[in-house]
């Protein structure tokens, strides 16, 4: 039987069980590690103004530390960047990206503005963004002003469109973040158009802290209280002062 429209768009599929506990998990937890570091960097700076230096080293940290998290997946390789020093991360077919997009989420974050991206970086970002999770759009009555003849489907124009259906799509974990925290962390499929990443069905990604100060700093105090004024306390008899 044929996969529903629903099934057909649903980006988790491209991934096993495994691999996508390693991103739901590994992905949070790198970003978490970039965080501690970053911000004791820009706090040994002794300058709370320069943002910059933060920025800068948050989104190469993040970068680094989450793959360190991938590294342990089977289907994990690395590809030099043309170019330049880095590498990209692949996860099987698709190209793995983290990126930071500044202090806030912003409100639209289904589409975020890239401050700069270099043309390696670009080169990269084209060959792999791909629509086919972006929801159908129906036709309007401006689409259908042209009225030139339609044009028949060759069988190159087949062999093209299941081609890029087989191509390696981009999926971009991308996150808000200043000195104090680390705000929401995204994951989804996404297109180049321009100078701005393009998402498609992101998840929200979690990360939880382990140990005990949780429970400590949310420890009930209202029972010591209690118990201090439950607590003897040491008599005196009253004497009247001298005149």
């Amino acid at each position: 039987m044929a996969d529903t429209e629903n099934e057909r768009k649903d980006w988790r599929s491209e991934f096993t069980a495994g691999e996508l506990t390693i991103l739901r998990t590994g992905v949070p937890l790198g970003i978490d590690s970039a965080q501690v570091r970053s911000a004791r960097a820009h706090v040994a700076y002794e300058d709370p103004d320069d943002m910059h230096l933060y920025g800068s080293g948050m989104s190469r940290a993040a970068a680094k530390d989450c793959r360190a998290q991938l590294q342990q997946l089977d289907g994990y390789s690395e590809r030099p960047v043309p170019r330049s020093s880095r590498v990209t991360m692949h996860l099987g077919k698709h190209l793995i990206h983290v990126q930071r997009v500044g202090p806030r989420m912003p409100q639209n974050h289904l589409r975020v503005r890239l401050s700069y991206i270099s043309e390696s970086r670009r080169e990269s970002f084209d060959q792999a963004s791909s629509k086919k999770y972006a929801p159908a759009q129906e036709a309007t009555l401006f689409d259908m002003a042209d009225h030139d003849e339609p044009k028949v489907a060759t069988w190159d124009d087949v062999e093209q469109a299941a081609a890029d259906l087989r191509t390696v799509s981009l999926f971009v974990a991308y996150f808000s973040s200043t000195p104090q925290a680390v705000g929401s962390i995204y994951l989804a499929p996404a297109q180049l158009s321009g100078n701005y990443l393009e998402f498609f069905d992101p998840e929200t990604l979690h990360f939880r802290r382990t140990g005990d100060t949780t429970s400590t700093a949310s420890r009930d105090t209202s029972s010591d209280a209690r118990k201090f004024a439950a607590g003897k306390r040491p008599r005196t008899t009253a004497k009247l002062r001298d005149e």
